[in-house]
């Protein structure tokens, strides 16, 4: 009995039609995998973005007022400022005529004999006190090597330095100020921390062009850090911009953030 098996213009219609579909699924696989790891990087991208956000606006937000300056170089467009550690209000600034001394309420972490509790011992070479004259900030800050209290929680403290005759803020608010701060973007794309010794990366891959940055420009959008003035109105604003390039993608991310702290 005969029998009839394929030709071979039916073996080479299979094959190519299956080669097609081979093609075809091997596209869709390669896509799907494409815009999976994209996506990942893109997230990833993102969440780091956002952690380095939230950090520095937290920081900025509670900066003492007027401290809060842009440095600009070759390498990097920094951030500057100093954090409040503790805040109260003054009595007397100076105290009776004297310099060096001010009269303030007793702050939480003040005690009977006086206020050292409130400088930790590791950190007592970069705290100061800040009396601000409207939003100028002393510099360098007087420190507290000792002070007093009374048994109306009344505190004396004996400045290291004299203190300039100022039209002292309005409320009688004085703040205790930490080491400085400096969150700088570089031209390599890191976003980095810094206070003292203490250096730390919040984030990488940054895209904004520093060369084109123009301070004086408000709306720059190179800039990744801007500082608008106090007004009648509000405080500080800090304007924050800073672009992230992933997988062929580039987006602002832009949040301005005000002062919350006023003399």
């Amino acid at each position: 009995m005969r029998q009839r098996g394929f030709t071979l213009m039916e073996l080479l219609v299979t094959m190519l039609i299956l080669a097609i579909i081979a093609i075809g699924v091997t596209s869709f696989i390669n896509f799907s995998t494409r815009i999976y790891v994209d996506s990942q990087q893109w997230g990833d991208a993102v969440a780091q973005q956002r952690y380095g956000m939230q950090r520095l606006s937290l920081e900025v937000r509670d900066a003492l007022p007027g401290s809060v300056s842009v440095t600009t170089g070759a390498t990097a467009h920094c951030l500057n400022f100093r954090p409040i550690v503790d805040s109260g209000h003054f009595l007397e600034a100076p105290l009776h005529n004297n310099p060096q001394q001010i009269s303030i309420f007793a702050m939480d972490c003040c005690t009977a004999a006086g206020c050292q509790d409130c400088i930790p011992d590791d950190a007592g070479d970069q705290f100061g006190v800040a009396i601000l004259d409207g939003y100028s900030v002393p510099n360098p800050l007087p420190r507290f090597p000792s002070s007093s209290c009374n048994g109306d929680n009344i505190c004396t403290l004996n400045l290291d330095t004299a203190m300039t005759q100022g039209d002292f803020s309005v409320g009688k608010r004085f703040y205790l100020a930490g080491a400085p701060i400096s969150y700088c973007l570089q031209n390599n794309g890191a976003l980095v921390r810094s206070s003292g010794s203490e250096v730390s990366t919040m984030g990488e891959g940054y895209t904004n062009n520093l060369a084109a940055c123009d301070l004086n420009a408000r709306n720059n959008e190179q800039c990744p850090f801007i500082v608008q003035p106090p007004s009648l109105a509000r405080n500080n604003v800090v304007k924050l911009q800073l672009w992230l390039t992933q997988a062929g993608q580039s987006t602002r991310f832009a949040q301005e953030v005000q002062l919350e702290n006023v003399p």
